[in-house]
């Protein structure tokens, strides 16, 4: 249970406020997962929401709503066939900043195809929380095959819910069983829970979803047929043009403190993303080798002394300054196409560490002459990330973090990251002449920007 002293983050005050006007309002719905430490939800949580589809439309204005009076908002959205995600962040007034993941369901379905409407769960019954849930046994069994079917993951806690129930309902687990599966292979599943079969539940899984997708196929063929379509173009082709979750470049001149900054926004904000597909690349996605390596054969010709001397060689002469900028274009698209888009198929993280802007600002880095035009017009052709963060600070401080170029190289490398910021409708100056944890809420509010007349995200 969750610790009543513990104070609550501003998503989850949110979260509690919408249940109770979904309540009040008597919109039939259940809480399915996510639940276990209401109201007291950890920043990058997620809670499923079960709802009839004609209350579906009604109930994302509610949570708007809500989050306009809360200091939230709904900051992106992401439709699969029954499956609608809403990501949530909020702003405590003590300068929190929470995360909150919405899956709001119409039916439950596996890979796009539905096996129980909504109106089978509605109306639940009311828990020891007040929290509208589902029947017990039905909802440990939908719980437990939820991310069993998707994904083959035996998530224990529900795996030894359902099997508790089954000492008292084992005759309704069964029953739903063998409607989904099957007489056989349902009563195979049935048995493989109750006695705790992780090796028999991992064998029978893949077996499992494709009988449960073929009944249920072939009990509304033109219906379920189109909605696994419609699923497949949301979430394996959509993301081509609509990608989900974030790309984020950080850019700046060596003292800025973009390094400290980054592992601080790092903490914050991969529980709010997808974990495990969040991604830091330095530069670029490299598709391509270095230069360095290309022009000699892999063999290293630099130490690690001379990154503290970012300016160590000449720049290349016109032609060469043009044939190094189109490379490192090259290689940011390539790397893009193959790296970073597939990963934005899911709510993720990507993270560049300086990107192909700072050859704009600071081109000595890499070898390529001051004011080359070619290097603004390949900058045209490389991606954009959907936030570009420039770091910066007063020149004394910057000079007294590093010196590894001069003083005037450095004053004007601070004004020319503030002029590109200024140029660039996605980007934003953090000043990081402050503590840590000013400098993370400067850069989250830049990212998240609340409206604060009405609390929804500004245009």
């Amino acid at each position: 249970m969750a610790d009543p002293c513990k104070p609550r983050t501003a998503v989850a005050a949110a979260f509690e406020l919408f249940l109770a006007r979904l309540q009040g309002d008597g919109v039939p719905h259940v809480v399915l997962r996510g639940v276990r430490n209401f109201p007291h939800h950890a920043t990058g949580s997620d809670v499923d929401l079960m709802v009839r589809p004609q209350d579906a439309r009604f109930v994302e204005l509610v949570l708007d709503g809500i989050g306009r009076r809360m200091n939230c908002a709904v900051y992106a959205r992401h439709r699969a066939g029954f499956l609608t995600q809403l990501y949530l962040h909020g702003r405590s007034e003590d300068g929190q900043h929470s995360f909150l993941t919405v899956d709001l369901h119409t039916s439950e379905a596996c890979f796009g195809v539905p096996f129980l409407e909504a109106d089978e769960l509605l109306p639940g019954h009311t828990d020891e929380t007040g929290l509208q849930v589902p029947t017990k046994w039905i909802g440990a069994l939908v719980n437990f095959l939820g991310p069993w079917l998707s994904g083959g993951v035996i998530k224990t806690h529900y795996l030894e819910t359902l099997a508790e129930v089954m000492g008292t309902e084992d005759a309704d687990v069964r029953a739903r069983c063998r409607r989904w599966f099957g007489l056989s292979r349902g009563d195979g599943i049935a048995d493989a829970v109750y006695a705790r079969d992780l090796k028999t539940l991992s064998q029978m899984n893949r077996s499992a979803r494709r009988s449960l997708m073929w009944r249920a196929l072939m009990h509304k063929p033109v219906r379920r047929s189109f909605a696994m379509l419609r699923f497949a173009l949301a979430t394996r082709v959509r993301p081509f043009w609509k990608p989900r979750g974030m790309t984020l470049a950080v850019i700046g001149t060596d003292g800025t403190g973009k390094s400290t900054l980054l592992e601080a926004l790092h903490e914050v904000l991969d529980p709010a993303f997808r974990a495990s597909e969040n991604t830091t690349f330095k530069l670029r996605a490299a598709a391509l080798p270095t230069l360095d390596q290309l022009l000699h054969f892999d063999k290293r010709t630099h130490t690690t002394e001379d990154f503290n001397r970012p300016h160590r060689a000449a720049p290349s002469g016109p032609i060469g300054s043009m044939l190094r900028a189109a490379w490192y274009a090259l290689d940011a698209r390539l790397g893009w196409w193959l790296k970073v888009t597939p990963r934005r198929r899911r709510h993720c993280l990507i993270v560049f560490d300086r990107y192909f802007d700072d050859f704009l600002v600071d081109p000595l880095r890499a070898r390529i002459r001051p004011n080359a035009w070619t290097t603004r017009f390949f900058a045209k052709l490389v991606p954009r990330p959907d936030r570009v963060m420039v770091c910066t600070a007063p020149l004394e401080v910057v000079r007294a973090r590093k010196q590894e170029i001069s003083e005037v190289q450095t004053d004007q490398q601070l004004r020319g990251y503030e002029r590109l910021a200024a140029e660039r409708p996605e980007a934003f100056v953090v000043d990081t002449d402050c503590d840590l944890d000013v400098a993370v809420d400067r850069a989250l509010s830049a990212l998240f920007p609340l409206d604060p007349t009405s609390g929804s995200p500004s245009k």
